[in-house]
C-alpha cells in the first residue's frame, strides 16, 4: 500500500468539505490562489449539466484549496472527477 501524500487543487465542489467527505476523508486543507488560471462555468450538453472549469489565461487568477490526500484517495477523486482533465501544477513559494 502506498502511503505517499499528494496535494490536489480544488476550485469547485471540492471546496466544500461535505462534498469531499462523499469521496473520502482528506488531510490538511490550504487556501491558495493560482496565477494564470481563470474559473468559468461549463455546460455539458451530453449530460445536460453545468459545472465549473478552469483554463489558462494570462493575468487571471483563481482561488481554491490544496487538499492533502493519499495516492489511493487521489485515484478515488480521479474516478469522481473523470470528466475533468487532471493536470500537474508547478508550485513555488
Amino acid at each position: 500500500m502506498n502511503n505517499k501524500k499528494v496535494y490536489m487543487f480544488g476550485y469547485g465542489s471540492i471546496l466544500n468539505s461535505a462534498s469531499r467527505k462523499q469521496t473520502s476523508e482528506s488531510g490538511t486543507v490550504i487556501p491558495v490562489k493560482l496565477a494564470g488560471i481563470r474559473r468559468y462555468w461549463s455546460i455539458d450538453t451530453d449530460w445536460d449539466v453545468t459545472s465549473v472549469g478552469v483554463k489558462k489565461e494570462i493575468g487571471a487568477s483563481v482561488n481554491g484549496i490544496l487538499v492533502e490526500v493519499s495516492a489511493e484517495t487521489l485515484e478515488k477523486y480521479k474516478k469522481r472527477e473523470s470528466h475533468y482533465q487532471i493536470q500537474n501544477i508547478d508550485t513555488h513559494g
